[in-house]
């Protein structure tokens, strides 16, 4: 993943299109099978699939999509998406606005730029996702362009377009495999999500 230094673009507004509540997640040791990697890939990952790297580069450069739902009002600094000298080469921000029935809940999305992507994504995102679920006192995720919408905030639906979250009382986990994204102990994992952010936010 070729990221390069450089202001990154001020926050904007956008419209909301997904959210709801708390639980206790299972932890990512528990989310492995014995067979191999469930719910959360290896640093050192081979080739990136296909189908994957496709959707996240529909547009042309890679964009990794961030949300966020917390419970601090401001948006997170640039600062939160920087490690070791890594930084995206361009952040949008967007704050989610809910539709009536959940005023309250503070979500915003993090649009991610970059020009290449390798296996180096994979540990970066999770240290993406785990300082983004500290800062914003929530809960943090990653899907594709599209998955968000408040009506069907981790539902079994969507489960599929969400390759990571983080919770404040589990490690970050990471899929960067189809065919777990597709898989029914992956939806149970998300469900899982859904559980627990209801319980704390809704």
């Amino acid at each position: 993943m070729e990221f390069m230094d450089g202001d990154l673009p001020e926050g904007r507004r956008k419209s909301g299109c997904a959210v709801q509540g708390r639980g206790r997640i299972l932890s990512a040791e528990n989310l492995l099978s014995s067979s191999g990697s469930w719910c959360r890939e290896r640093d050192k990952a081979g080739p990136l699939v296909s189908s994957i790297r496709d959707a996240v580069c529909w547009s042309g450069p890679a964009v990794i999509i961030i949300f966020t739902l917390g419970r601090v009002e401001d948006c997170l600094q640039k600062a939160t998406f920087s490690f070791s000298g890594v930084r995206p080469e361009g952040v949008e921000i967007f704050r989610m606005h809910p539709q009536q029935g959940m005023k309250g809940l503070i979500v915003w999305e993090y649009d991610l730029t970059s020009n290449d992507i390798d296996q180096r994504l994979v540990p970066y995102l999770r240290q993406c996702l785990k300082k983004a679920c500290t800062d914003a006192d929530g809960v943090a995720w990653s899907a594709f362009e599209g998955a968000f919408h408040f009506d069907h905030l981790f539902t079994e639906d969507v489960a599929e377009q969400i390759y990571g979250y983080c919770m404040s009382d589990s490690d970050p986990v990471v899929v960067w495999h189809s065919e777990t994204l597709e898989s029914d102990r992956w939806k149970r994992c998300i469900s899982d999500v859904r559980l627990a952010v209801y319980r704390d936010f809704l």
